[in-house]
């Protein structure tokens, strides 16, 4: 089989791959597009393989005739690549010398290759669609939180490599849940599609926004101060909430939290390999701070579990000290006044407002908390409603 062609379709788009004896000459180009897709169309009228001799003189492909005569096609045996009943494209060998006949062992093998190219061609197509599900929301287009995750940690890399600011941001859409419950589940993800949609084509070129739950987004702002990234987002709030409505016509609102990664400089460029090595992960550099009045500290420890930091998370207000221990992303230990522990992060996790600031550790701690960091906000929250309930008893 002196040219051997394959075409596979995925969806509405096509591609072509072709292998050629020694001394022949490829023939995909645009000449011969036109010629792939006739023979594609004579294979798609019956699963069986399709067998052309002296094709220059078959009327269904008389009008690429010179095409055929420039490639020296003197036969064509084409089959099509089925994967259960689904067509998924088709494969065809060329003849261009003596004999221009093909035997039935010929056809046969060809036959049978095309069940296997099938079935791979269809196993990549799955490939290509689970990666894509893993790194794009399918409700908004938007990245998804595994692939924030992995994108903060590049981004923090690189903004204490070139010293350039960067800030991390939460926005959230206020009273999903009463919208699904009012208007239906439809209404509620119209609503995220177009925030979705309103934060990447208002978001700054370079910035990255992904959507982390059911009525959150996260959003990398690189090359962008605190000052410059409250505009920003104070930009966008007001375009959501001035133009945006629900099915229903209630005003969707949006809620966002702030803060800015501080960087240190890196080392100049003449200190040795070994004293920037003894510097340690240039991540481990980075330390968060902010204000939990601008950013629960529920959303705090989501970003700390993203970047799987190790650290401590330092919590102070007038009077009022507390601090958070992670490894790895996952908190393992908590104290506040008297209390460790869960316990201790509990009461935490009710601080509304406070200064934090995250200083990292290259040395991990001692694992006080086996607990999930799911486990312990969920808890922390019924926790805060059960108080919450008992005050209002109360009075």
């Amino acid at each position: 089989m002196p040219r051997l062609l394959v075409r596979e379709k995925d969806g509405l788009r096509a591609r072509s791959f072709e292998h050629c004896k020694s001394g022949i000459a490829p023939s995909l180009n645009s000449k011969t597009a036109k010629l792939t897709s006739l023979i594609s169309r004579l294979v798609s009228e019956s699963p069986e393989p399709k067998v052309v001799v002296e094709p220059v003189n078959d009327k269904a492909l008389a009008e690429c005739r010179a095409v055929l005569e420039q490639f020296g096609i003197q036969s064509i045996v084409a089959c099509p690549l089925l994967y259960k009943s689904d067509r998924i494209g088709m494969i065809a060998a060329h003849r261009c010398a003596e004999p221009i006949e093909w035997d039935e062992q010929e056809v046969t093998l060809l036959s049978t290759l095309a069940g296997h190219v099938a079935v791979a061609l269809k196993n990549a197509q799955h490939f290509r669609q689970a990666q894509a599900l893993e790194v794009k929301d399918e409700l908004t287009g938007l990245h998804t939180r595994n692939f924030f995750e992995r994108r903060l940690s590049v981004e923090l890399h690189n903004a204490q490599q070139q010293n350039y600011p960067l800030c991390l941001a939460t926005v959230a859409v206020d009273n999903l849940q009463s919208i699904t419950d009012s208007q239906g589940q439809a209404a509620a993800d119209l609503v995220l599609h177009k925030v979705g949609f309103l934060l990447r084509t208002h978001l700054r070129k370079g910035s990255v926004v992904a959507r982390s739950g059911d009525d959150q987004f996260m959003v990398i702002l690189p090359s962008a101060s605190e000052a410059v990234s409250h505009h920003i987002l104070r930009q966008i709030k007001g375009v959501v909430e001035q133009n945006l409505r629900t099915s229903g016509g209630s005003q969707v609102t949006l809620s966002v939290g702030l803060m800015e990664a501080k960087t240190n400089s890196l080392p100049s460029q003449d200190v040795t390999v070994q004293e920037f090595e003894a510097t340690g992960d240039p991540k481990e550099t980075v330390t968060l701070k902010g204000d939990l009045s601008d950013i629960p500290m529920q959303d705090v420890v989501q970003i700390l579990e993203s970047g799987r930091k190790c650290g401590k998370l330092v919590i102070t207000s007038a009077g009022y000290s507390g601090v958070v221990f992670f490894n790895a992303g996952r908190i393992v230990d908590a104290g506040s006044r008297n209390k460790v522990g869960e316990s201790a992060l509990y009461d935490l996790l009710a601080v509304r407002k406070a200064k934090f600031e995250y200083r990292p550790s290259e040395t991990p701690f001692p694992e006080v908390i086996s607990n999930s960091n799911t486990y312990l906000l969920l808890e922390g929250l019924r926790l805060l409603d059960e108080a919450s309930r008992n005050c209002t008893e109360a009075a």
